[in-house]
């Protein structure tokens, strides 16, 4: 698959979420497990999303992944049990676009990196994925969109 990287600004947006290590092979079932209690949560208390599931990678290692995955909010919430309230960056980002399954989702990482380097940047910080389709209502893997974004280090 080809890869149209891009270089934008972002503001920073309120992130809920849920934060567990998890073996590489586990990653779909601990995302699973981690999406329904803050959208629950997020739901029983009125919170308004502002934008698609988000998972993002604050370790990756061969052992253990250091995931926070939930969701963008719209305004500040406050933390409760295993639900945490935070931020996903603002600044310069790269993203792309990715088609296809999760377990292919590597691909785009790889373009992303390569565009980081042939442009002298550096990445500053966890990237993340947002999950842009919902497979159960797009049940065909070969048709779900994410968005992968890489913070940059300001120059």
């Amino acid at each position: 698959m080809s890869y149209q990287v891009e270089k934008k600004v972002i503001t920073a947006t309120p992130f809920l979420f849920m934060k567990k290590q998890t073996k590489p092979e586990a990653i779909a079932e601990a995302l699973a497990s981690m999406f329904v209690p803050v959208f629950q949560f997020a739901t029983s208390r009125g919170i308004p999303f502002a934008g698609p599931p988000t998972a993002r990678y604050v370790s990756y290692g061969p052992g253990l992944v250091t995931i926070e995955a939930g969701m963008p909010i719209a305004g500040q919430a406050d933390a409760e049990g295993d639900i945490t309230s935070g931020s996903l960056f603002g600044g310069d980002v790269v993203t792309t676009i990715h088609k296809g399954p999760y377990d292919s989702l590597n691909l785009a990482h790889e373009a992303i990196q390569v565009w980081i380097a042939e442009h002298n940047e550096q990445a500053d910080g966890a990237p993340w994925e947002s999950y842009l389709t919902d497979p159960g209502e797009v049940p065909d893997p070969s048709e779900w969109l994410t968005e992968i974004t890489y913070p940059l280090k300001k120059a």
